[in-house]
């Protein structure tokens, strides 16, 4: 069995690590994020809920199958 890491390890890690909540250039103008704030950023997403052209879950019954079997096709799939 693993051991978890400590504090320490865990803050040795992050040192010079900009996605680090404790990274010094980090921004951080004390107010908090809005759904506003949340929306804006992710109106060119194409991953967002949000997306107008975001493709509609399947329809036919056999959708988990034919979904399998393009990831198999993939190299990239795990």
């Amino acid at each position: 069995m693993t051991q978890s890491p400590t504090d320490a390890e865990i803050d040795a890690s992050e040192v010079d690590n900009p996605h680090s909540t404790d990274h010094a250039d980090r921004r951080d103008d004390g107010k908090p994020v809005t759904n506003g704030d949340i929306n804006a950023a992710e109106s060119e997403s194409p991953d967002s809920i949000g997306n107008k052209d975001q493709a509609a879950p399947p329809s036919n019954e056999n959708w988990r199958a034919d979904w399998q079997s393009q990831e198999s096709e993939d190299p990239n799939s795990l």
